[in-house]
């Protein structure tokens, strides 16, 4: 559900339905998180990857993917400088 919303640029709905996925089961956190950040990095839009990869890259839970997803996001600006700053963490 949330890939078709966020090829349809459908986000706000794709938001909701991750914060609705993680409030009715909290294991789910982190890869709603980082279908988010892929699908904002895809779309070029780099500030709301990050607002969404922050929490998960914060409490520690972010795996190669997640970092994997927000690198592209800094590639497509390009961002070396916050590519760097994230390859870093």
């Amino acid at each position: 559900i949330l890939m078709a919303l966020s090829k349809k640029n459908r986000m706000t709905e794709a938001e909701w339905t991750v914060q609705e996925m993680v409030r009715q089961f909290p294991s789910t956190r982190l890869q709603g998180y980082t279908v988010l950040v892929d699908a904002y990095a895809k779309l070029g839009d780099l500030e709301k990857a990050e607002t969404w990869m922050r929490p998960i890259d914060e409490g520690s839970e972010a795996t190669v993917v997640s970092y994997g997803a927000i690198l592209d996001a800094c590639a497509k600006f390009p961002q070396a400088l916050k590519a760097r700053e994230w390859h870093e963490r």
